[in-house]
């Protein structure tokens, strides 16, 4: 994966919570760290989701 330009981010209270509980939870390093790993499992659930959809249709061919 390419080099992504580092966006500023605020959130509110809760939001930032949660996501530090979720950081010590996961052992990761940084609240940066727990939403790299978030956008990656969607992404890769999105990925079998699409190889599943495409694999129905070719069936139903």
């Amino acid at each position: 994966m390419g080099h992504l330009t580092p966006i500023p981010v605020r959130f509110d209270e809760p939001e930032r919570a949660m996501l530090e509980e979720l950081r010590a939870e996961t052992g990761l390093r940084s609240v940066a760290d727990v939403l790299r790993q978030a956008l990656r499992t969607f992404h890769a659930s999105r990925a079998r989701s699409r190889r599943r959809a495409r694999s129905t249709r070719m069936d139903a061919r």
